[in-house]
This record gives structure tokens, C-alpha cells and sequence, in this order.
């Protein structure tokens, strides 16, 4: 989940901060940001609602705004 450590940047929050808001370890916080462990959807729900965004946006690292301009690209690049 790469899109949960550029969201927390943008935070300024540390994974201890993101840990305590959705009742993880500071543990799990490293392995969501690694890959090496998922998420319950309990999780990505409150991770959702911490950094104000989707659940696809925590999954697939895309907001639909940039989601819209690639769109446009690929028609005017046609």
C-alpha cells in the first residue's frame, strides 16, 4: 500500500500517530506500507475516513482526479 506512506506524509503524521487512530500496532503500519501484510477492510475503512480519501485510493495509489487526466491523455493522444 504504497499510497498509505505518501499519505501519511502529506500528514506529517508517524506511523505510531496512524497506529493509534485505527487500533494497530506501529508493527502493522510498517508491514501495510511494505506489502508484506493487508489490511482488514475494518482497517482500510478507518484509514479511509483518517486521510479522507477512497478505499481504491489506499489500495491503488490513484486518486480519480488523476484518474480523469490519464484518461484524457490517452483520447487526445489517439
Amino acid at each position: 500500500m504504497i499510497a498509505l506512506r505518501a499519505l501519511r506524509y502529506a500528514r506529517g503524521m508517524t506511523q505510531r500517530q496512524v497506529a493509534d487512530a485505527i487500533g494497530v500496532s506501529a508493527t502493522s503500519i510498517t508491514q501495510y506500507e511494505s506489502g508484506d501484510r493487508e489490511p482488514s477492510i475494518d482497517k482500510l475503512k478507518k484509514l479511509a475516513a483518517l486521510f479522507d480519501c477512497t478505499i481504491d485510493e489506499l489500495v491503488n495509489g490513484k486518486t480519480k482526479k488523476k484518474v480523469i487526466v490519464r484518461r484524457r491523455k490517452n483520447k487526445c493522444m489517439k
